[in-house]
């Protein structure tokens, strides 16, 4: 049975409790000297959000997984981070099988280390296709703020590569990870980037 996404329709988040979260989002987009380390590294062609908070979809699914919003994680200025939206991968039979970041920002953090799309899949469900699938579900919300993201992974993972490649994200470089990056004191020491069109 053929793979579909399912679309749904993205309505902006209103609450005020994310007012202070979309003013530092914007003082983010602005480097200042402390982004320093990173600018050796230019940042790749993604689009400024166009509702940096709004509500996320109910219905991103696609393949055999579905995505649970589970919520937004505000972004960290001091380190580099920006916000993101934090989803749940749930399997057909309801399991939850891991999850999928979705970050919102064009730090130097994201350009070069984390990437705008981050996932994980438990250790038992690996090897199904999952993360693939779940990076297909995200896409229309992605799209829906971004033309164009940055993806990133280790050169030695080559679970993350086959799942970015197979994606149809394009090979941009690989770039060292700067020694005061959370990444850096991880172990990585270099990160492959991929520009991936929603």
């Amino acid at each position: 049975m053929p793979n579909k996404s399912v679309k749904g329709t993205c309505r902006p988040l209103a609450a005020l409790k994310f007012s202070f979260l979309i003013k530092r989002f914007v003082a983010s987009l602005k480097p200042s000297e402390r982004h320093a380390p990173y600018r050796n590294v230019g940042p790749m062609s993604a689009s400024p959000p166009i509702e940096p908070f709004q509500k996320p979809p109910d219905t991103l699914s696609f393949g055999e997984v579905r995505l649970s919003f589970d919520r937004v994680i505000p972004g960290d200025l001091s380190r580099d981070f920006v916000p993101m939206y934090h989803f749940r991968i749930l399997a057909a039979d309801g399991s939850d099988v891991g999850h999928i970041n979705f970050r919102v920002g064009d730090t130097g953090h994201v350009r070069v280390c984390a990437g705008h799309i981050g996932f994980e899949i438990r250790e038992q469900f690996r090897g199904h296709g999952y993360s693939l699938q779940a990076c297909r579900a995200i896409a229309p919300f992605v799209r829906s703020v971004f033309d164009a993201v940055t993806i990133t992974c280790d050169p030695d993972n080559q679970a993350s590569r086959r799942t970015i490649e197979r994606l149809g994200a394009s090979f941009t470089d690989e770039v060292p990870v700067p020694e005061h990056d959370p990444h850096y004191q991880r172990g990585s020491r270099s990160k492959r980037r991929y520009r991936w069109i929603p």
